[in-house]
């Protein structure tokens, strides 16, 4: 039987995982993730949040751009995309919601660090 569209998504989205697990550089993780951020809402498919997700991704390019990306951070950061796979997957929403909610507050200490005071 062919993959439903969730099914389908969610391979779209591991693939997003695996690129930013050696990307060779800086922009080519940033465009893996952008996908994998945009494509996860395109999985509730509710169009407006799609939009807004891409929205947001483009505001943040450029205060992203001037963040430090030790291999280190981005490798928990994957981590995190990989959890959150998983757990949409298995339609687990509870551990779905707790690791992006782990994930968004990692984002916002790094970038409160950046912000002037």
């Amino acid at each position: 039987a062919e993959p439903g569209p969730v099914a389908r998504a969610a391979e779209a989205l591991a693939v997003q995982v695996d690129a930013m697990r050696d990307p060779g550089s800086f922009a080519a993780y940033r465009r893996a993730d952008v996908a994998f951020h945009v494509g996860l809402a395109e999985l509730t498919g509710v169009g407006a949040l799609v939009l807004r997700a891409a929205e947001l991704q483009a505001e943040a390019s450029d205060l992203i751009a001037q963040i430090p990306h030790p291999r280190a951070v981005l490798a928990h950061s994957n981590g995190e995309h990989r959890r959150l796979l998983a757990a949409v997957v298995r339609g687990d929403v509870a551990a779905a919601v707790r690791t992006m909610r782990r994930h968004l507050t990692g984002t916002e200490h790094v970038v409160a660090g950046l912000a002037p005071a």
